[in-house]
């Protein structure tokens, strides 16, 4: 992995889990598609969604995650699970 992926994902999930703490609970309304990967590549773009979708559940238990969401987190935490607790992001 790429060192600009993994900050893309970090600053993802610190994005995510502020977003739910002080911006709203509805994961549509706060994530804002521009916000921050204006300079971001394609695989960027997507570590940086990946990481806000699981910091913004992070404090959730899977029954607690809306099912038309759960899917994309499931996934998002498949493929970045193993880099991110490799990292020191816990999840």
């Amino acid at each position: 992995m790429q060192p600009e992926t993994l900050e893309a994902f970090s600053r993802g999930f610190d994005a995510g889990n502020y977003g739910n703490a002080y911006e709203g609970e509805e994961l549509s309304a706060v994530y804002n598609e521009d916000e921050g990967e204006e300079e971001y590549s394609d695989k960027e773009r997507q570590a940086f969604r990946a990481g806000f979708v699981l910091g913004f559940f992070s404090s959730y238990e899977d029954d607690e995650i809306p099912s038309d969401e759960f899917d994309e987190f499931e996934t998002a935490r498949r493929e970045w699970g193993p880099v991110a607790e490799a990292n020191g992001i816990a999840i």
